[in-house]
C-alpha cells in the first residue's frame, strides 16, 4: 500500500500577501502608488508561487497538481516580469501587507491536502481579483493598467482551473454517496 505523504511546510514568510487583509483594507484607502500596487502583485505571485512549489510534492490527484504547477510557472512568469517595473518604483516597502500563507494545509495529505488546497486557491484568487478591480487597476497608470489587465486575466483562469476541480470532486463525492447509498438500499 503506498504512504501517504503529510506535508510539511516551512514558514512561508514575507513572500506571501495576507489576502484577506487586502480584500478588507483598501475600500477607502487613498490611492496607491505604483510601488505599492507592484509590491502587491508580487507578494501574491510570490507566495502563491511559493505555496504551489512547497505542496506540490504531496498532492495526491492529477487535478490540484496540475493547477499548483500551472500556478507555479505562471506567477514565475508575474515575477519576473514585474522584477523590472518593481526596482524602478520601488519606493514602498510593502512589509505590512505580509504574512504567512497556506498555514490551513499543515499536516494535512491526501484527499484533505487535495480539497483544503484547491478551496484555498478559489479563495485567494477570488480576493485578489477583487482587489484588482476595486483598486489596483483604477489606481495604477496607464502603463501599469495595461500590465493588471493582462495578469487579472491569469488569475482568472487559475480561478476556473480551481473551480472545475472542486465542482469535478463534488460530483465524485456524490456519486460515491450514491453508490453508497443504494448499497446499503440492496443489503437491507
Amino acid at each position: 500500500m503506498d504512504k501517504i505523504k503529510t506535508i510539511r511546510m516551512p514558514k512561508l514568510g514575507a513572500a506571501c500577501v495576507a489576502i484577506l487583509a487586502l480584500a478588507a483594507g483598501g475600500a477607502n484607502s487613498a490611492p496607491l502608488h505604483d510601488a505599492e500596487i507592484v509590491d502587491r502583485v508580487l507578494m501574491f505571485a510570490r507566495g502563491e508561487k511559493q505555496l504551489a512549489d512547497t505542496v506540490k510534492g504531496s498532492l495526491s490527484s492529477a487535478g490540484p497538481w496540475n493547477l499548483a504547477q500551472r500556478v507555479s510557472v505562471d506567477y514565475g512568469d508575474v515575477d519576473r516580469g514585474f522584477a523590472s517595473v518593481a526596482d524602478r518604483e520601488r519606493a514602498y516597502d510593502g512589509a505590512a501587507g505580509r504574512q504567512v500563507v497556506g498555514a490551513d494545509l499543515y499536516g494535512l495529505a491526501g484527499d484533505e491536502l487535495d480539497k483544503a488546497y484547491v478551496s484555498r486557491e478559489v479563495k485567494s484568487h477570488e480576493a485578489m481579483l477583487a482587489e484588482l478591480d476595486r483598486q489596483l487597476i483604477p489606481d495604477a497608470s496607464e502603463d501599469l493598467r495595461r500590465r493588471l489587465i493582462g495578469i487579472r486575466s491569469d488569475i482568472a483562469a487559475h480561478l476556473l482551473h480551481a473551480r472545475s476541480i472542486q465542482q469535478a470532486e463534488w460530483k465524485s463525492d456524490a456519486a460515491v454517496q450514491e453508490r453508497q447509498a443504494i448499497s446499503r438500499e440492496i443489503g437491507n
